[in-house]
């Protein structure tokens, strides 16, 4: 079974404490959002995990935890979401200094192959224009490329 954990929220940028102990529970119910009478059991047993998937904005709560998820014998990678959107559109979003450096340390210490960019949502509007999102893209796509060319 693959977990796509964070498709509701980021639980790495906001509850990784939380995924941890429910890794280290072996489970977590997951309530159906549009009737949370209906609660789904869902093993968490690393011999029933093919693989976890983390999406996220922000990673760096949960790299110390890294070791925790080796020691499991788990096999995970992370998608990670870069797109430099002001706080107006996401309140949330690390800030591009932040948000590139997250992204060169975790692809630091788990391999490049196990990080994947993603721009995602893309929004054009007055302040985001189609420029504003070619220019944006390079400037997070550098990082990405010097790092699966092996150049940082």
């Amino acid at each position: 079974m693959i977990i796509s954990a964070s498709r509701r929220t980021d639980i790495c940028a906001f509850f990784s404490e939380w995924m941890m102990n429910r890794l280290k529970a072996g489970f977590c119910l997951v309530p159906n959002p549009y009737n949370n009478k209906q609660i789904s059991y869902v093993s968490l047993s690393p011999v029933n995990i093919t693989a976890i998937v983390f999406w996220t904005r922000n990673p760096a709560p949960m790299m110390k935890y890294l070791s925790k998820l080796d020691e499991l014998k788990l096999k995970y990678y992370f998608q990670i979401t870069l797109n430099g959107y002001p706080k107006n559109f996401e309140k949330y979003n690390p800030s591009k200094s932040l948000a590139i450096s997250n992204f060169i340390a975790i692809s630091s210490r788990i391999g490049a192959g196990r990080v994947i960019w993603r721009y995602d949502p893309i929004i054009i509007s007055n302040t985001l224009s189609l420029d504003y999102h070619k220019r944006i893209s390079m400037i997070f796509a550098w990082p990405w490329l010097a790092i699966l060319k092996g150049l940082w």
